[in-house]
C-alpha cells in the first residue's frame, strides 16, 4: 500500500433506502461502518453511532452503553439526545405533522358535526314553514318520494355550490402544503368526490329524517288556518 493511502474497506451489504431525517429532506447517501473492537480502538469521532441490541436485554444494553459514553463524552450533547433509541429518533422527525393530523382531524369531526346539525336544522325549519304546502300535495295524492325528492332537489344545490367553492381551495391549500415535503403524495380526485359524496349523505340523511316526520304528520291539522 502506498504512503498516505487510505486503508481500504470491504463492502459487506447494501440496504435500501431509509428515511433518517424528516421527510422534508432528500434521502441521501450513507455509509455504514462496522466497529471492530479488535482491530480499532473505540471513539466518538462518528456524528451517529448505530448498535444493535438483542431482543430482551434492551435494559442491560443500555446500562453499558451509557458507562462507555461517559467516558467519552465531553458535555457537547445534551444528555436527552445522548442515547436515543432509532424508533424514537424516527418518531420525533413527524412529531410535528402528528400533531397536525390530531389538530386537522378534530376541526374536521367538529365541522362534520356542525354542518350535520347545520343542516338539520336549515331543512327543519324549512318543513316547518312549509308545512300547510306538504299537507297540501299529501292531500291531493302527493306521496313521500315527491316529497322527498322536492326537498332534496333544494338542498343538493346548496351542496353542490358550497363544494364547488371549498373544494378548490382545499385543493390549493392541500397542494402548497405537500410542496414542502421531497416524497409525497398527489392528492387525486378520488379524495375530493368523497368529500362531496359525504356532504351529499348528510343532506339526504337529513331530509329524510325531517320529511319524515312532516310526511306522518296530520294534513288537517298541518293545512288548518291558523
Amino acid at each position: 500500500m502506498e504512503e498516505g493511502m487510505q486503508k481500504p474497506h470491504r463492502v459487506t451489504a447494501i440496504i435500501k433506502d431509509y428515511h433518517y431525517a424528516p421527510f422534508y429532506f432528500p434521502v441521501d447517501n450513507l455509509i455504514l461502518r462496522l466497529y471492530q473492537a479488535d482491530s480499532e480502538p473505540f471513539s466518538l469521532v462518528e456524528k451517529y453511532i448505530y448498535i444493535k441490541v438483542v431482543p430482551g436485554a434492551e435494559k442491560e444494553a443500555l446500562e453499558y452503553i451509557r458507562l462507555v459514553y461517559d467516558r467519552y463524552e465531553k458535555g457537547e450533547v445534551p444528555p436527552e439526545k445522548q442515547i436515543v433509541s432509532l424508533t424514537a429518533m424516527m418518531d420525533s422527525f413527524n412529531e410535528a405533522e402528528r400533531k397536525l393530523f390530531q389538530v386537522f382531524s378534530l376541526l374536521s369531526l367538529v365541522s362534520i358535526l356542525i354542518s350535520s346539525f347545520g343542516i338539520y336544522t336549515l331543512v327543519s325549519f324549512s318543513a316547518q314553514q312549509r308545512r300547510r304546502e306538504i299537507a297540501i300535495r299529501k292531500v291531493n295524492g302527493v306521496g313521500f318520494a315527491d316529497i322527498f325528492k322536492l326537498f332534496t332537489r333544494e338542498y343538493l344545490w346548496l351542496a353542490l355550490i358550497g363544494n364547488a367553492l371549498a373544494l378548490p381551495l382545499s385543493y390549493i391549500f392541500l397542494t402548497n402544503w405537500l410542496e414542502e415535503y421531497t416524497y409525497r403524495i398527489n392528492p387525486g380526485v378520488g379524495l375530493f368526490l368523497l368529500v362531496f359524496c359525504l356532504t351529499s349523505l348528510i343532506v339526504v340523511v337529513s331530509v329524510t329524517l325531517r320529511m319524515r316526520q312532516a310526511a306522518e304528520a296530520n294534513p288537517a291539522e298541518a293545512a288548518r288556518v291558523i
